[in-house]
């Protein structure tokens, strides 16, 4: 059976982009980080979940500060896992 992670609210996920000297050629690293105790159930890592209100902090678009006080588990209460399909 397959299962999986679903978000409650909005959010967005740190990564970061990067390009090679080909244009063609885009990519990014997803940011992983330590599990909350509702993924730690699953698996040893996480991928960073950002709360939406941290998106224009996180793209630059206002003043950053200290970003890895944003690389933090995203709260476990707004997430469930799903045995199967998500809905």
């Amino acid at each position: 059976m397959s299962g999986g992670v679903r978000l409650k609210q909005g959010t967005c996920r740190a990564g970061v982009p990067r390009s090679s000297r080909r244009e063609s050629l885009r990519s990014c690293a997803i940011i992983t980080g330590e599990p909350n105790e509702l993924v730690a159930k699953v698996y040893t890592r996480m991928p960073v979940i950002l709360p939406e209100e941290h998106r224009a902090k996180w793209l630059g678009e206002e003043e950053n500060g200290d970003l890895k006080e944003l690389l933090k588990p995203f709260p476990a209460e707004r997430m469930q896992i799903c045995q199967s399909v998500c809905r």
